[in-house]
This record gives structure tokens, C-alpha cells and sequence, in this order.
């Protein structure tokens, strides 16, 4: 199978944590291949969060709330289950990607079609819009 970067869905992972979520999304969008990006929310306490994101990403994003609290695995289970695609990148709200996340799946896909799982490690804000810095031991 050749893997394009229509294959992937980006899902952003949300529990409460608004004040990193615009700079995951974003990240998600801003590749220089777009991906289809949906954000899965696990029931979180904010009732305007699925407000705020649609506000600011619109239609380029599709929005998922689960009915009830299912904790990190169970939301990752949720992102599978609303995954449309044959390919799937989970990315936690207070992480980021760089904008050749996409293209740099599509080339290992290329590069080693057999395999079933291909990661990065992911760019972690310690503060909305900063990056981590070095010290606390990831790029």
C-alpha cells in the first residue's frame, strides 16, 4: 500500500486543557500536506470548548465529544473509532507537530511499505505557543 497524506487523519486529544489546544490543532493544520485533522474530546468540564475550537478552526476540522469520561486509552480507542482513514497520528492537546510531520509519514511509508506503525516524537509546549525546552528532554 502506498500511504498519501489523505490516508491520515491527525486526531488531537483533549481532556481539559484549552491553553494548549490552539497551537495542536494549528500544528495539525499546518502541514505541507494536509491530513484530515479531528479533535476528540473525553468529556471533558468545559461546556464552551467545542465552541471555542470551532471558532477557530471551523469546517477544517471535525469535533468529537465522548458521552462520557473513557480516560486516556479509551479516548485513544475513540480516536480509531472515528478515524475514517487507513492511517492514523495521535497528538496529545499540550504536544505539537512540526509542519513536515505529514510528508516525513508519507516518505517512511515509501521507504518501508510493510510496516504497520510508523512514529515521531512529538513537539511538547510547556506554555501555549512555547516550545519545550531542551532540558526537559524532548526536541
Amino acid at each position: 500500500m502506498t500511504l498519501a497524506a489523505e490516508d491520515i487523519t491527525i486526531a488531537v486529544t483533549v481532556f481539559n486543557r484549552r491553553q494548549f489546544l490552539k497551537q495542536a490543532i494549528g500544528s495539525a493544520l499546518d502541514q505541507g500536506s494536509p491530513a484530515r485533522v479531528i479533535v476528540v474530546e473525553d468529556c471533558g468540564p468545559d461546556p464552551e470548548l467545542a465552541a471555542f475550537v470551532m471558532r477557530e478552526f471551523g469546517s477544517r476540522i471535525e469535533y468529537f465529544r465522548n458521552q462520557r469520561r473513557r480516560r486516556i486509552f479509551g479516548n485513544w480507542n475513540a480516536c480509531i473509532e472515528y478515524c475514517r482513514t487507513p492511517w492514523l497520528s495521535i497528538l496529545h492537546d499540550d504536544d505539537y507537530l512540526t509542519p513536515n510531520f505529514v510528508q516525513a509519514m508519507v516518505e517512511l511509508g515509501r521507504l518501508a511499505p510493510h510496516c504497520g506503525l510508523y512514529f515521531a516524537i512529538p513537539r511538547r509546549s510547556t506554555s501555549p505557543g512555547k516550545p519545550c525546552p531542551a532540558e526537559c528532554g524532548r526536541p
